[in-house]
């Protein structure tokens, strides 16, 4: 989800620029479950701890492993190396690389959970792995644009139109994180990149120093009110996250976002007017 810093007013819906967030608009509820279970392939653990250290308590899947999860087909390689070479471009310092392989290993990790039921798994994983693909912190169209990088790389690869449609409308989701009560894929994606609202202090201060750097064109006055408004919006939402796994962690959360608050809140801005 992202936005053009410092536009004024900056919009209710929280801006990636500023840190993920969810419009204040959009249906935040409990997930419910979908009548089709699933099993992942090899052996999956049941449970993992939540948001640990600075991997967030997940099990980051190798690539090898995340290539399994592509549709059979001979440039299914190149593809996986195709996109994963994009999160490595110079200007990003969170959604980068290491984000997404959490993204994607935080998605595996809640769809093995009993709680979560999916139709769909292998679009999740595959939204997951392109939903960031193209970023820009001054475009207003990354989400659309991964979209339909996807639909098309993946399209090479096989996949149905049906599913393509699916990838392309849970990727849509990132731009505002609000999913319906019934959508478990959209939470089990949306939770999945929300996650860092929930890690630990030291690794949520990293988030807001990544993003804080791809965003290095906005002045810190800009920076303060939007992120002040982003934070407010969050906070101001009856649920941040949607799947079962992901509530338990609502507190820490809205403790890392209050306390984030604060902090911006207690610099007051700089009166660059002369005396």
């Amino acid at each position: 989800m992202t936005c053009v810093v410092g536009d004024p007013p900056v919009s209710a819906t929280a801006a990636r620029g500023f840190g993920d967030g969810i419009s204040s608009a959009s249906s935040v509820s409990r997930c419910g479950h979908s009548a089709h279970p699933w099993s992942p392939p090899g052996t999956v653990p049941a449970t993992w701890p939540l948001m640990g250290g600075h991997n967030g308590g997940v099990k980051i899947r190798s690539d090898a492993e995340i290539e399994t999860w592509l549709p059979r087909h001979p440039s299914s390689s190149a593809a996986l190396a195709s996109v994963l070479e994009r999160y490595d471009e110079a200007h990003r310092h969170y959604h980068d690389g290491r984000h997404v392989r959490m993204v994607v290993s935080r998605c595996l990790e809640l769809m093995s959970d009993a709680s979560v039921r999916v139709a769909d798994p292998h679009a999740v994983v595959w939204a997951a792995l392109w939903h960031d693909a193209i970023y820009d912190p001054k475009a207003h169209d990354n989400e659309a644009a991964s979209a339909r990088l996807a639909v098309d790389q993946l399209g090479r690869l096989g996949v149905a139109t049906e599913r393509l449609s699916e990838v392309s409308r849970l990727i849509m989701l990132t731009a505002g994180h609000g999913v319906e009560a019934s959508d478990t894929d959209g939470a089990v994606l949306v939770d999945a990149d929300l996650a860092v609202l929930a890690a630990s202090p030291d690794a949520y201060a990293d988030y807001v120093r990544g993003v804080r750097a791809e965003y290095h064109f906005v002045n810190d006055d800009a920076w303060r009110v939007g992120r002040a408004n982003v934070l407010t919006n969050l906070l101001a939402l009856p649920h941040l996250f949607h799947t079962p796994p992901m509530l338990h962690r609502e507190a820490t959360a809205r403790s890392n976002l209050a306390s984030e608050l604060a902090q911006v809140q207690a610099t007051e801005p700089q009166d660059d007017t002369p005396p």
